[in-house]
């Protein structure tokens, strides 16, 4: 899958609700623009958007979400973090808008 398609298709996973992983993954391959995506390249991606400040990352603690800055967020994080699209990942999804109009499966 086109990186930037997938960056879209995550940003509009977690832009009205937090996402985990499994919820992200899920939403992207059922889009009727997405397909299956390799764990690590999911990975990378949602590592690429939070340090881009396109997803902000918070961990599930006490019964709140912690926010993390997105240099602390490591790779083997990614997993049991949970995401939220930020401003301007929500800038970059409604640049995007196009994309979901047309399915490409």
């Amino acid at each position: 899958m086109d990186p930037h398609a997938l960056e879209l298709l995550i940003l509009n996973a977690a832009c009205d609700d937090w996402e985990n992983l499994a919820g992200i993954r899920d939403s992207v391959q059922s889009a009727p623009q997405g397909t299956p995506v390799a764990p690590a390249d999911l990975g990378a991606a949602l590592l690429h958007l939070v340090r881009a400040g396109h997803l902000a990352a918070h961990e599930f603690r006490g019964g709140t979400f912690v926010p993390l800055p997105p240099s602390a967020v490591a790779a083997d994080a990614i997993p049991r973090l949970w995401y939220f699209t930020t401003p301007s990942g929500r800038a970059l999804l409604d640049a995007g808008e196009a994309f979901f109009d047309t399915p490409s499966r």
